[in-house]
């Protein structure tokens, strides 16, 4: 994702109330980024070593969207934050992040995650990602409790910690659980209506209700145009859109309740995403139906399309998405989860993003065609300061026989907001259509943002034509925000790449306080490029084996 230097796109940060605009205020330092953005909803502010959280007088709602409550305002100054008398607030801390008043706001130490987005503080979640067999997100039964790092899996890919992710991801679906029960949305006891009128979002949840208590099962959507709000997500349920289904989300913003969600890597209480789940397991959206945002509420610019958050057992499967004003498929804090032919659609405005993982563990994206008007995939794990307390990464995450397209920057972009690390992240069988993308292996680096990005790889490659800008690039001194860490960067690859008619092939420069580590760019062919001399700057060592440019070996 690209933005200003403010911090968004097009304007100031925050989000619109059911009953009020946002006002939102910036503060900015060498040693400090915040927004402190004051609604009925929510105010948060962030600062570099501290949290404080903000509260305004007004409703609140619990983290999934089931509760709210009103009262008096107030703000937590410390990293142990307790909201007032029905404070909206969201802080860090030790013991609580969330207020303890009557907002409406669960506290987190109920979380099951062992260390979750709320209990502040460095904990045992390096930058380095979970130790291979522990359990570390997520919450439910889960099945698969380890993760890549140290896997010696055989299979098709290159690398055997790729492997272990696919065939261990994948074996968890579909779930037995989704065939127990038949509850289709048009049945008199739920009233759905694919008639492009009728309101369906009562008869979206009566039905996924019904299905949950029944021990799991799948809410049938047979064809039809369907006007809904948000589609909450319950345990143990498929929703699946049949073949000639359209679900348009209306503009009815009192049916997008209040839940916790991220905002370009930073926690806040915002009104709901399209498609929203939090802490739930075994749940599903299939297709080939299409799910169209254009119609959704004006606050539709700050809030994701489709957001399991911090979810265990997530299934995806043949949907397509359109319409969007902003990130399009964002899993957050969520494990085991695999998005498989999937679509997401360029709509020309800035920010849709089509598919960005955040803070996640055991990720699969397979088969798919990604297209957005901004980067096509942007790997993240939170905005500082919250980011590197939560101090999740971004791991053991494969992407694998899928093509892209954007028409503003990244195939696939590292960060912004990558304060708790990205590590072990697999290419393979990748490719540019249509339009191409601007950059396609993008780096964004700073000082502020200062997580570990370590392991990632891509191999078999292919574009012609389809890439405007540059194949490597690098900002490590993304939007000028500078601080007192040092990003660690390296172990990079991009081999069996075949790429013609491009304007370079490399361009990184970094600075010796935190310079780029090891790059393999070998077995490639790149031909038909406009400048064929490689810049690395305070990066290295790279190793071009078996690599031509222009038909010269490449140095």
């Amino acid at each position: 994702m690209r933005t200003s230097a403010s911090g968004e796109s097009g304007g100031a940060p925050g989000w619109r109330s059911p009953s009020s605009p946002p006002v939102c205020l910036k503060e900015e330092t060498s040693k400090m980024m915040g927004y402190c953005c004051f609604s009925r909803r929510l105010a948060l502010s962030l600062a570099v070593g501290t949290i404080t959280a903000c509260a305004t007088n007004g409703t609140s709602g619990s983290p999934d969207g089931s509760s709210v409550a009103s009262g008096n305002s107030s703000a937590g100054t410390s990293s142990t934050s307790s909201g007032g008398d029905g404070a909206s607030s969201v802080g860090f801390g030790s013991s609580s992040s969330f207020g303890s008043g009557q907002s409406g706001l669960t506290d987190a130490s109920t979380s099951s995650r062992s260390s979750g987005e709320y209990e502040g503080g460095l904990d045992d979640h390096s930058s380095d990602g979970p130790s291979e067999g522990s359990s570390s997100l997520g919450t439910g039964d889960g099945g698969l409790t380890g993760t890549c790092i140290g896997a010696s899996a055989t299979g098709p890919l290159p690398w055997p910690e790729a492997n272990w992710v696919v065939t261990n991801v994948t074996a968890l679906f579909p779930s037995p659980k989704w065939s127990q029960k038949t509850c289709t949305i048009t049945d008199a006891a739920y009233g759905g209506k694919g008639d492009g009128v009728t309101d369906n979002t009562t008869a979206f949840q009566k039905a996924i209700a019904d299905c949950t208590m029944s021990g799991g099962g799948r809410v049938d959507v047979p064809a039809g145009t369907y006007s809904t709000g948000a589609i909450l997500l319950d345990n143990d349920v498929e929703i699946h859109f049949e073949t000639g289904t359209i679900v348009k989300f209306n503009g009815n913003v009192a049916e997008y309740p209040t839940v916790l969600t991220r905002y370009q890597g930073t926690p806040i209480m915002n009104n709901s995403p399209m498609v929203y789940a939090y802490q739930k397991t075994n749940i599903a959206v299939t297709g080939p139906g299409i799910l169209d945002a254009s119609g959704s509420p004006v606050f539709n610019p700050r809030v994701n399309f489709f957001e399991p958050y911090d979810c265990t057992n997530v299934y995806v499967q043949g949907i397509t998405l359109r319409g969007t004003r902003f990130w399009q498929f964002h899993p957050t804090l969520s494990k085991n989860v695999l998005f498989d032919g999937v679509t997401t659609v360029d709509n020309g405005i800035e920010n849709n993003d089509g598919f960005d993982p955040e803070s996640c563990t055991n990720l699969v994206l397979q088969n798919s065609n990604i297209e957005a008007h901004d980067d096509a995939m942007a790997i993240k794990s939170g905005r500082n300061p919250a980011g590197a307390q939560i101090n999740i990464p971004t791991s053991c995450f494969v992407f694998q026989h899928n093509s892209y397209q954007s028409s503003g920057w990244g195939l696939m972009t590292l960060g912004s907001e990558l304060a708790g690390g990205i590590n072990h992240v697999y290419g393979y069988d990748v490719k540019t259509v249509g339009a191409g993308v601007q950059y396609l292996f993008e780096i964004k680096g700073n000082t502020f943002e200062c997580g570990v990005v370590d392991e990632i790889y891509m191999d078999t490659v292919s574009s012609t034509g389809g890439v405007h800008r540059g194949i490597m690039w690098a900002d490590m001194n993304y939007m000028d925000l500078t601080g007192s860490c040092k990003p660690t960067f390296g172990n990079f690859g991009l081999t069996h790449a075949t790429i013609s008619d491009a304007p370079f092939v490399m361009n990184l420069v970094s600075y010796s306080a935190y310079p780029i580590g090891a790059i393999d760019m070998s077995n490639s062919t790149y031909t038909g490029i406009a400048n064929p001399n490689n810049v690395a700057t305070y990066v290295g060592p790279v190793t071009w084996t078996g690599t031509t440019i222009n038909g010269s070996p490449a140095k």
